[in-house]
């Protein structure tokens, strides 16, 4: 099987410590989304979201995520 190696620069969520922790006021109101960059071969290129796996190995992969389109800011093939 063929797949492309791409880098996908992407807008992620974020949160100060994770669910159950209690943190400042002031913290979060500084909180602004988080820009990422992740290297992987295509798997799915979907019209509202695109699959990367960043490991290969036979019929396995691993490191894979799913990132909505509306998330990604620029996707370029490596080459």
């Amino acid at each position: 099987m063929k797949l492309d190696l791409v880098r996908v620069k992407w807008i992620d969520s974020c949160s100060q410590r994770g669910a159950g922790t209690w943190v400042d006021l002031d913290d979060v109101m500084e909180m602004e989304p988080v820009e990422v960059e992740s290297v992987g071969f295509l798997l799915r290129d979907e019209k509202d979201f695109i699959v990367i796996a960043s490991h290969l190995c036979s019929s396995q992969i691993g490191g894979d995520l799913c990132i909505p389109r509306s998330c990604i800011v620029k996707m370029k093939s490596v080459k």
